[in-house]
Order: structure tokens, then C-alpha cells, then sequence
């Protein structure tokens, strides 16, 4: 599973308004919102029934942040443990990615 994310809500809404003007369709940003939160929430609740998880970056280019392979860190950035996304939205893989890169 590759999950891509932006830093916040607002970047997403700001991302979908951009696609507007360029032809794409209109989300409603409370949809947009939901969307966000409850992806994070099923990611950390479910992390184990996936093989493969791998975190990115949206901001710009994506970025690999971290990757599990069946609920283990098998590779992390610093980077990683500066997006509140994965911090508050993922408590779980946080603690892993922090435990990982101490070790490292």
C-alpha cells in the first residue's frame, strides 16, 4: 500500500480547488476533510493486515518517508517525524519510525 499526503487539510483543499480551475471536478472541503482524517485512522488501525506500507510526501516531488513490510520498518527518513500527519494521525507507525531511527 502507498499512501501519499500532503502536510494538512488545507494544502489538500488548495490542491482540489487547483484542479478545479484546471478542468477536474469539485469536492465539497468538509468531504475533502473527512477524506484526510478517516484515511490516517483506517492506515493505523489496519497497518497490520498490509503486506507493504509505504509513507510519501506530497508536498512537492514525492518523497518516500518510510516503509513497513508487515508491520516492520524496514527503511525510515528523519523527514518522517516532522509531518504531524504521521505523527498525530498514525501514532503507531510514529513510535516505529522513532524507535528505528534511534537505533540507526
Amino acid at each position: 500500500m502507498n499512501y501519499l499526503c500532503l502536510d494538512k487539510v488545507g494544502d489538500c483543499i488548495a490542491r482540489v480547488d487547483q484542479r478545479v480551475l484546471e478542468g477536474g471536478h469539485f469536492v465539497q472541503p468538509n468531504t475533502i476533510k473527512g477524506v484526510f482524517v478517516k484515511n490516517l485512522e483506517h492506515i493505523n488501525a489496519y497497518r497490520k493486515t498490509f503486506q507493504v506500507i509505504e509513507l510519501y510526501d506530497g508536498m512537492k516531488i514525492p518523497t518516500l518517508l518510510a516503509r513497513f513490510e508487515h508491520d516492520e520498518v524496514k527503511t525510515a527518513f528523519p523527514l518522517a517525524l516532522k509531518k504531524k500527519w504521521i505523527k498525530k494521525g498514525m501514532p503507531h507507525l510514529s513510535r516505529k519510525i522513532e524507535v528505528y531511527l534511534r537505533e540507526k
